[in-house]
């Protein structure tokens, strides 16, 4: 469909109108001042199928509108939500059990449902140790159409599906419980049954593992941190610290650090739009260009993520990073893909290099504080490393440190670069977002380990 059309569908006028009403009311502004003017419809899709029932079919959609004014210091918000308008078009959407979608990739209910139904039935002929079984898919899709001052007026569509997997089995009497997941744009080439079914021996895999676990020891070590998923540690350690407002604030180790020298030599970063991670669009939600912003290059900090409004008082350079949940929110500046770009050496060869040390596959969840630099993860998964080999699956460890100790503990940095398969939700100020990350194997010396 036409964008004016869809426009006219989902917000009851004219797009023509709007802009020259918009452009009118600037006649009244002093040039100084930033004007913006945000339209948001949002699509959102739950299924939720456990032990062979489905627990949750729903489909829900949102439509608003928010103008925001920026004179020096001082900014003005004010967010409407608009009813849904066209009693023509609800009664279409509840005819076919769902509102019309945005992309030709997203799937109806109908589908996920036979989707989900075939890759349950596959899996089960295949192992009789699968117990309980539980499915969560999630489906957004938003139309955001964006006019400000600044001569910016586009629109584009974002969508994101995300399936989740929980299963337990049981031995010796015991439940042990297995994760996976997968996130992407794409969903109808993502969540196809044999895809699925995978995904369900990588959490059946992942049972079995916790079956097998054996205690960390408290103390100090060596952590390799695998590719891909595990490029969150990165995402907690140096992104949330570069971000704008902590900058401005003073609330950052890392102030008046561009030019400094703040991790190993081998560290180069970047904060990126990328076709394989879950976060990929050409302008953020304040109409600025997406684009590649180098963080860190060979251990020296050389930019900082921003939006407009920081990027104008604070004299630091606006880096396409203006992030908002929707349309009631302000946009704050966030990481899109946090990427730690490869290093010289092959994962064997890290491997190799640990005596006695961890292979951290999944790092939990984690934490920073951004005025001491004090970071913790929670509930990391992964292996032993001994002489060299991997050896006995741990869990639900908890890994302390510092950012800047950790930044120049950074030992070797591998050649296998890998995007993680799956998003992150990042909440900063009651504001959820999706996040992306990717990394080569990374060895880290002297974290703490509980």
């Amino acid at each position: 469909m036409k964008f004016d059309n869809l426009f006219y569908r989902y917000f009851d006028i004219d797009f023509n109108t709007v802009k020259s009403n918009f452009l009118k009311s600037q006649s009244y502004n002093k040039p100084e001042i930033f004007s913006e003017s945000y339209f948001e419809h949002t699509n959102s899709y739950l299924l939720e199928y456990v032990n062979g029932l489905f627990i949750t079919d729903s489909i829900t959609s949102s439509t608003g509108y928010s103008y925001r004014q920026i004179e020096n210091m001082s900014v003005k918000f004010q967010a409407t939500h608009l009813s849904p308008h066209k009693i023509r078009d609800i009664g279409f959407a509840l005819t076919l059990g769902q509102f019309p979608a945005l992309k030709k990739t997203t799937l109806t209910n109908f589908k996920r449902r036979k989707t989900l139904q075939k890759a349950e039935a596959e899996i089960l002929a295949k192992s009789a140790s699968i117990e309980g079984l539980a499915f969560k898919w999630q489906t957004q899709e938003k139309f955001i159409t964006i006019l400000n001052n600044r001569e910016f007026c586009d629109h584009k569509i974002e969508s994101l599906a995300g399936l989740s997997i929980n299963l337990k089995i049981k031995k010796h009497g015991v439940y042990f419980e297995g994760k996976a997941a997968l996130s992407g744009r794409d969903e109808s080439d993502l969540f196809k049954p044999q895809k699925i079914s995978r995904l369900i021996e990588k959490a059946l895999t992942d049972a079995e593992n916790k079956s097998n676990c054996v205690n960390v020891q408290p103390g100090v070590s060596d952590i390799v941190f695998a590719n891909g998923y595990a490029g969150l540690i990165f995402h907690e350690l140096v992104g949330h610290l570069l971000e704008a407002d902590y900058i401005a604030n003073d609330s950052s180790i890392f102030r008046n650090c561009v030019g400094q020298k703040i991790a190993d030599v081998q560290l180069n970063l970047v904060d990126a739009c990328h076709d394989k991670c879950a976060v990929n669009f050409s302008f953020d939600d304040e109409g600025g260009v997406a684009k590649e912003t180098i963080l860190v290059e060979n251990g020296i900090l050389k930019n900082y993520i921003s939006d407009y409004y920081h990027a104008i008082n604070f004299n630091i350079a606006a880096s396409g990073n203006a992030r908002r949940q929707s349309y009631k929110d302000l946009p704050l500046p966030r990481m899109t893909n946090t990427l730690t770009l490869n290093g010289k050496y092959s994962r064997q060869e890290i491997i190799d290099s640990v005596k006695k040390g961890l292979l951290v596959t999944d790092t939990g969840n984690g934490m920073v504080n951004p005025q001491t630099g004090n970071f913790t993860f929670t509930n990391a998964n992964g292996f032993f490393i001994e002489k060299g080999k991997i050896t006995t699956p741990f869990r639900d460890i908890e890994i302390r440190g510092n950012v800047k100790e950790a930044l120049h503990n950074i030992e070797m940095i591998g050649n296998d670069f890998a995007c993680a398969e799956v998003h992150a939700d990042c909440i900063k100020e009651n504001q959820i977002i999706e996040v992306g990350f990717g990394q080569p194997t990374v060895k880290i010396s002297g974290l703490t380990i509980k």
